[in-house]
Order: C-alpha cells, then sequence, then structure tokens
C-alpha cells in the first residue's frame, strides 16, 4: 500500500515499492495502492531490506563454478567469488529450502561439439593438460574435457 512517503518503481503493470522505513518491496500486488501481500519474507541486505513473497521467488543459480572460481584457471583459493559459492552452499540455499523458495540449478556443459568449436582464448583458460592420448595424426588440443 502506498503513502506519502512509499515511492513506486517501475511502470504500471510491474513495479517495486520502495520507502526509507521499509526499503523495496518486491511482493508485486495488483496495483501500488493494493494491501501487502502476504505471506512475505523481509530480508536485510548489507544496504537495504528487501521484501519478497517466496512463492513469487526462485533463486537461479548460473553454474560455472570451474570456469571463474578454479584455482587451477589461476583463481585466488580465498578470492571473492569461491567465498560468496560457500555462502551460498552453507546458508543461501538452506534458507531457501526452509522458506520453500524454488532453486533453480542451470548448469554450463560442454560435449564435443562445443569442444570442436571453444574460441581460442576460452580454451586457453582451461587447463593446459592433455587429456587425450598422443596421436601423431591428431592435432594437440589444450583443454580438460570432462
Amino acid at each position: 500500500m502506498t503513502d506519502d512517503k512509499t515511492k513506486v518503481i517501475g511502470g504500471k503493470n510491474n513495479f517495486w515499492l520502495w520507502s526509507e522505513e521499509t526499503g523495496f518491496d518486491l511482493t508485486h500486488p495488483d496495483e501500488p495502492s493494493s494491501p501487502p501481500v502476504y505471506h512475505r519474507l523481509s530480508l536485510t541486505t548489507s544496504t537495504e531490506q528487501v521484501t519478497i513473497d517466496p512463492s513469487k521467488t526462485a533463486l537461479v543459480v548460473v553454474d560455472m563454478q570451474n570456469y571463474f572460481l578454479s584455482p587451477l584457471l589461476g583463481r585466488p583459493y580465498d578470492g571473492p567469488g569461491l567465498i560468496m559459492a560457500m555462502r551460498l552452499e552453507e546458508q543461501v540455499i538452506p534458507a531457501c529450502r526452509r522458506a520453500d523458495i524454488p532453486i533453480i540449478w542451470v548448469g554450463w556443459g560442454l560435449d564435443e561439439a562445443d569442444l570442436d568449436n571453444i574460441p581460442p582464448p576460452t580454451a586457453l583458460l582451461f587447463t593446459m593438460d592433455n587429456n587425450f592420448e598422443d596421436n601423431p595424426n591428431e592435432p594437440k588440443y589444450f583443454w580438460s574435457a570432462w
């Protein structure tokens, strides 16, 4: 429900509500002036409070950990990406499960056709181990086929 202190962010059919007192309301009521949506879950972030409707929410995890986080690809063992991945596993996913928020896991996988067409700069980012038996008639490719 809007009042003089509540701001509507977005358009007529797709909007958020924001106030200094309650932060962001992402529950998507029918109209800005509609009563608050229940069931609602308020989360405190490092900067704002955010209120969501778990029945209209999903956690989408795009799993590219090896590519972006693997120390074998030069990423630091104590880098922010790995720290966030651990927090996701230890805190965020269990909290979503307790709140009945669906978790959608999207994995990045490569098949043989992808490996045959992988751009050279991307191939260089993978381990330089040769995972293929040496065959003098075949060129040597550098990537990990998993």
